[in-house]
């Protein structure tokens, strides 16, 4: 498993519904290695966050090249503050995760319930 988060300042909520809500779909439908894919907005409608999940290296480089087409009007929407990633990420997950700017950790305790 490995995930990370993206955070930032929204620029335009309503275009970052809307891409979150098609993008959900895309991804529910059509990339079974995407174990969570979540889009959160605060109340007020400034920031925002994504929590994604994949199964494994191929499922995380799959799901690029799925939201590829519109990496461009999601960048309209929001400036990315942050992006954390954790888990089992190897040199090839690196190297793509690298160029979100993401910084990685380790768990230094916690669990998850199924």
């Amino acid at each position: 498993m490995l995930a990370y988060t993206i955070r930032g300042s929204i620029k335009d909520a309503d275009g970052f519904k809307a891409i979150a809500s098609g993008l959900s779909a895309q991804v529910e439908a059509g990339e079974s290695g995407t174990q969570a894919y979540q889009w959160f907005l605060s109340k007020d409608g400034t920031s925002g966050m994504l929590y994604e999940q994949f199964e494994n290296t191929e499922a995380l480089l799959t799901h690029f090249g799925n939201v590829r087409p519109v990496m461009d009007r999601f960048m309209a929407t929001i400036d990315i503050e942050g992006v954390f990633a954790f888990g089992e990420i190897d040199d090839e997950a690196k190297a793509a995760l690298d160029g979100l700017g993401a910084v990685y950790g380790d768990m230094v305790a916690g669990f998850m319930r199924g």
